[in-house]
C-alpha cells in the first residue's frame, strides 16, 4: 500500500484532465480534447486549482554572513595578478 493519507489518494485518476477538458482556461477558447468521452459526464473529484510558482527571487544569503578575508588589499591584488598570469 503506498504511503500517504486518503486526503491525497481519494481523487480518481484523470480528474484534473477531465476538469480541464470541460472547463477550459479563460485565456483560451479551446478545450483540452474534442473526444466525446469528455462530454459524457461531470468531472470527478474536487475542483483543482493550479498555483503558479511563488518564490522569492534572488540568491539565498544567510543572516550571519561573516567572510574572513586573507591578507591586506595589496596582498590580495598581488596574488590575483599572479593567478591571472598566463
Amino acid at each position: 500500500m503506498p504511503a500517504g493519507t486518503n486526503k491525497y489518494d481519494n481523487n480518481p485518476a484523470g480528474s484534473i484532465t477531465e476538469q480541464i477538458a470541460k472547463e477550459p482556461s479563460s485565456k483560451t477558447d479551446s478545450t483540452a480534447s474534442s473526444h466525446p468521452v469528455h462530454n459524457d459526464s461531470e468531472p470527478k473529484g474536487d475542483p483543482v486549482q493550479i498555483r503558479h510558482h511563488q518564490a522569492n527571487p534572488g540568491p539565498a544569503i544567510p543572516i550571519d554572513f561573516q567572510v574572513q578575508q586573507e591578507g591586506t588589499k595589496e596582498d590580495r591584488a598581488k596574488r590575483a595578478a599572479e593567478l591571472n598570469k598566463k
